[in-house]
C-alpha cells in the first residue's frame, strides 16, 4: 500500500529529526554496568590494539565491537562517542519501521507506527541509549526485511540480494537474530513462491540467491580472522561455542494468571519484567512497589505490552488465511505474510530470556505487526477504534511515565576520565569510591574488576588485565575456568562486587570454581571501599607468615567427620546435618550453616591434639541468602558467635563470644591454645540468632559460618 503524497518527504524528515532531538537529552543519562560496559571494554581493547578472539575473548559476533572501535579511532574513546554511535541505529530503526509500514498501511498509520517506536526510548532505558550489539542487529534485521518486502512486491532480484546481504551482516553482529532472520526470509520467499505457484527450480534459484548473498559477509569475516590468525578462536567462541554455553539465563514469560505478581517477589520481579525507570523511582522512595494498587497497575500494563503482540500474531494468521482465500494479489499478500513471520521470529528470538530488556530489544518489530493488525480491525469495524485508542493511550502513558521517572531520578552530575554523565544519586554514590580508588593507582597496574562490572575499565580508562572483561554464567566454555585462574598470575589487586544481579541465581563458585579457589588461596581483603567494592590484594608471602598445621576446612567432611556433643568423653561419631557444608564466601573458605526461624542455632565441632605453640585462627562469617545476596549486612546483625573448648569430664570453656561483626568475614582472630598443650580437645564453633522479643522472626534467611578455621603456629 505505497503512497507518494507531497507530504511523504515531510513525514520522513519529521520522524528522523524527532528521533535525533529526542536522544540528545539521553546521551549522558544513566549507566549500564554490564551490558554497556562489556561492549565499551571490548571495543576499547580493540582501539588499544588488541585482537578480537585472540587476546580479547567473547562469544558475540564481532561487527559491533569492530565498528565502535573504528568510531573510537576517529572521534576518541569517550562515553559520548559510544552513545552517539548507538543513536544512529535508533534513528535508522524509526525510519525503517515507517518505510516498512508504508508498504502495508496508509500514510497516517505508518507515521503513527514510526512515532510509536520513539516511546521505546524511555520504556527500554538505559537500552536503546547505551552502546549494545542487539540494537545494531535489529537495525540490520529491519533493513533486510525492508529489502525483502520490496522484492516480494516486484520480484527484482537486486532487492533479494540486498536482503541476503542483510542476513549475513546480522549473523556477523548477533548470531541468534541472524539465524532467525535467515529462517524468516527463506520462509517468506517460499510462501511467496507457493502463493504464486512458481516451479520448484525457480523457487530453488531464488533461495539459492538468498543463501549466496548471505554467505558473502560471513566469508569476508572468516577471511579477515584467518589473516589475523584468530580464525580458530572465532570459530571456537562465536560459532561452535554458543552451543556449549549453559542455559543459566533462562526465564519464563510473565504469568497470565491474575495477581501473578506477588508483593513478596517484587524485588526480583522489578528487575525482570519492569522498566528500569520504574525500579529506580522505587529505589528513591517516590514509588511504593509494595502497594497492591501499584502492583496491579504495573502488572496489567506489563502483561498487555507482552501479550498484545501475541494476540496480534493470531489475528494476523486469520487475516492472511482469509485474504488468501479471497484471492488477494500476491504482491499484496506476500509482504503482509512477511510482516507476520517477522514478528513471530522476533518474539521467538527472545524467549530464551524474555525479560523486559530482551523484549524491548525486538519491540520495534512487534510494533510493525500491531499497527498493521490494528489498522485491519479498524477498517472492518468502527467499534475497534475504542480498544485500539485505549492501547495507544496506554503506550503513550507508559512512555511518558517512564520518561518522567528517568529525568526525576537522574539528577546527579558525575565526571569520569571517559566523560561526563548524569546518574541517579544512588548510582553516583555507589561508584564514586571505586573510581576514586582507581584514580589513585598507577595506570600500568593490572587491576581485575570482578565479576561483572566492565564499565569501570572504560570509565577509568584502564585496560582489562585478563582475556574476559566480565565473568558471568553463559560466558565461559568448559576450559575457560582454568585459563582465567592462570591469567590471575599477572594480577595483584582485585575489586570485587559481591552483589551479582538478583536475576542471576547461579553462584560464581558453580561456573568458575577454579578461579574462585585461586582468589581464595592467593588473595585477601585489603579494604572495603563500599558495599559494592571490596579490594582484594595478593597475600603477602613474607617469611614471618603463620604456618598452618591443621586446616579444618580441608579436613571437614559433612557426612563422616565426628561431631562433638555433650558426651565428648564417649567420642561417638555422628553425621552432620545436611545443612552444614563446606563452601566459599567472598574470597574465603567457610564451614557454613543456615539460620532461620526453624533453625535458630547451629554448632560445628572438631577435634585436635594440642602441641606447643598451637593457636586457633578463624573469622566469624555471615551473609544473607547466597553469593548473590547482600554480603554487607547492616550493623547489629542479630547473630551471636561463640567458641568453646571442651575436654573430657570438664566444664566447657568459652574462649570467644561476640554478638555482632563489622563486615562479612569479621576480623582475623587467634586464640592461644597453650593452656591445653598436650591434651586432646574438642573445639565447638557455635552461632545462634538473637531475636528481639517484639519481632521474633528473622528478616531474611541468614547463612553463617566460620571462615578459614585452622590451627596455626608462628614461624
Amino acid at each position: 500500500m505505497v503512497t507518494t503524497p507531497a507530504g511523504l518527504v515531510r513525514d520522513r524528515t519529521l520522524l528522523a529529526l524527532s528521533a535525533v532531538l529526542l536522544q540528545i537529552p539521553f546521551l549522558r543519562l544513566g549507566l549500564s554496568h554490564l551490558d554497556e560496559g562489556s561492549v565499551l571494554a571490548i571495543a576499547d581493547s580493540l582501539h588499544r590494539g588488541e585482537v578480537l578472539y585472540g587476546n580479547r575473548l567473547t562469544h558475540i559476533s564481532p561487527v559491533t565491537f569492530e565498528l565502535l572501535a573504528g568510531f573510537f579511532d576517529v572521534f576518541g574513546a569517550t562515553l559520548l562517542t559510544a552513545r552517539s554511535f548507538q543513536a544512529l541505529w535508533f534513528v535508522g530503526c524509526v525510519v525503517l519501521v515507517h518505510e516498512i509500514l508504508l508498504r502495508v498501511v496508509p500514510r497516517p498509520w505508518a507515521l503513527a507506527g514510526g512515532i510509536a517506536v520513539l516511546g521505546i526510548k524511555s520504556l527500554a532505558f538505559p537500552f536503546w541509549t547505551v552502546a549494545n550489539y542487539s540494537q545494531l542487529a535489529l537495525f540490520l534485521c529491519l533493513g533486510s526485511a525492508y529489502a525483502a518486502m520490496r522484492y516480494l512486491e516486484n520480484h527484482r532480484f537486486t532487492w533479494l540480494a540486498g536482503a541476503g546481504l542483510g542476513i549475513g551482516l546480522t549473523l556477523a553482529t548477533k548470531q541468534n537474530l541472524g539465524a532467525y532472520l535467515s529462517i524468516l526470509l527463506a520462509l517468506a520467499v517460499a510462501f511467496d513462491a507457493i502463493y504464486e505457484r512458481a516451479s520448484i527450480p525457480r523457487t530453488a534459484g531464488r533461495l539459492g540467491l538468498l543463501v549466496f548473498t548471505a554467505c558473502l559477509p560471513v566469508a569476508i569475516l572468516l577471511g579477515r580472522f584467518a589473516y589475523l590468525g584468530t580464525l580458530d578462536g572465532f570459530l571456537e567462541r562465536a560459532v561452535f561455542g554458543i552451543f556449549q554455553l549453559p542455559g543459566s539465563y533462562r526465564l519464563p514469560l510473565p504469568s497470565l494468571r491474575l495477581w501473578a505478581f506477588q508483593l513478596e517477589e517484587m524485588g526480583t520481579l522489578s528487575f525482570t519484567y519492569f522498566p528500569v525507570a520504574i525500579t529506580q523511582l522505587s529505589w528513591q522512595g517516590e514509588l511504593n512497589l509494595y502497594s497492591r494498587a501499584t502492583v496491579f497497575a504495573i502488572e496489567t500494563a506489563v502483561k498487555l505490552i507482552y501479550y498484545v503482540p501475541v494476540l496480534s500474531m493470531g489475528a494476523a494468521c486469520v487475516f492472511l488465511v482469509r485474504d488468501g482465500r479471497r484471492g488477494l494479489p500476491r504482491e499484496r499478500w506476500s509482504p503482509q505474510a512477511l510482516l507476520a513471520l517477522f514478528a513471530a521470529m522476533a518474539f521467538a528470538s527472545m524467549l530464551y530470556r524474555p525479560d523486559w530488556i530482551h523484549l524491548t530489544n525486538v519491540y520495534p518489530v512487534l510494533l510493525l505487526l500491531c499497527v498493521w493488525v490494528f489498522h485491519r480491525f479498524v477498517v472492518h469495524s468502527r467499534w475497534a477504534r475504542v480498544p485500539v485508542l485505549g492501547l495507544a493511550s496506554l503506550w503513550i502513558a507508559a512512555a511518558l511515565g517512564c520518561g518522567y521517572a528517568i529525568f526525576r531520578t537522574h539528577t546527579t552530575p558525575f565526571e569520569t576520565p571517559a566523560g561526563k554523565m548524569i546518574l541517579t544519586p544512588i548510582d553516583a554514590e555507589s561508584i564514586a569510591p571505586l573510581l576514586d580508588f582507581l584514580e589513585t593507582r598507577p595506570a600500568a597496574e593490572p587491576i581485575l574488576i570482578f565479576p561483572a562490572e566492565p564499565v569501570f575499565y572504560f570509565l577509568a580508562r584502564r585496560p582489562v588485565p585478563i582475556r574476559f572483561e566480565h565473568i558471568m554464567p553463559g560466558l565461559l566454555l568448559p576450559g575457560d575456568d582454568a585459563t582465567l585462574a592462570d591469567d590471575l598470575a599477572r594480577v595483584d589487586r582485585v575489586i570485587f562486587n559481591p552483589h551479582i544481579f538478583p536475576t542471576v541465581s547461579v553462584p560464581v563458585t558453580d561456573f568458575a570454581p577454579r578461579l574462585v579457589q585461586t582468589l581464595a588461596t592467593d588473595f585477601e581483603v585489603e579494604r572495603v571501599l563500599s558495599p559494592r567494592a571490596i579490594v582484594l590484594t595478593r597475600r603477602d608471602p613474607a617469611p614471618d607468615r603463620l604456618e598452618t598445621r591443621v586446616d579444618f576446612w580441608s579436613e571437614f567432611n559433612p557426612t563422616a567427620y565426628p561431631a562433638i556433643d555433650e558426651d565428648l568423653d564417649k567420642q561417638v561419631p555422628k553425621a552432620w546435618p545436611r545443612s552444614i557444608e563446606r563452601t566459599t564466601w567472598l574470597m574465603y573458605r567457610v564451614i557454613a550453616t543456615p539460620l532461620d526461624i526453624d533453625r535458630e542455632s547451629a554448632c560445628v565441632g572438631v577435634r585436635h591434639s594440642v602441641e606447643t605453640g598451637d593457636r586457633l585462627a578463624f573469622r566469624p562469617a555471615f551473609h544473607p541468602g547466597s553469593w548473590s545476596g547482600a554480603l554487607l549486612a547492616p550493623p547489629g546483625l542479630p547473630v551471636r558467635f561463640r567458641i568453646e573448648i571442651r575436654t573430657p569430664f570438664k566444664t566447657p570453656r568459652i574462649v570467644y563470644e561476640s554478638e555482632q561483626i563489622a563486615n562479612p568475614m569479621g576480623d582475623e582472630r587467634e586464640i592461644d591454645l597453650a593452656p591445653w598443650t598436650g591434651k586432646n580437645i574438642g573445639v565447638r564453633f557455635c552461632a545462634e540468632l538473637v531475636l528481639p522479643e517484639e519481632d521474633p522472626s528473622p528478616k531474611t534467611y541468614l547463612a553463617v559460618g566460620w571462615a578459614e578455621p585452622r590451627i596455626v603456629r608462628r614461624r
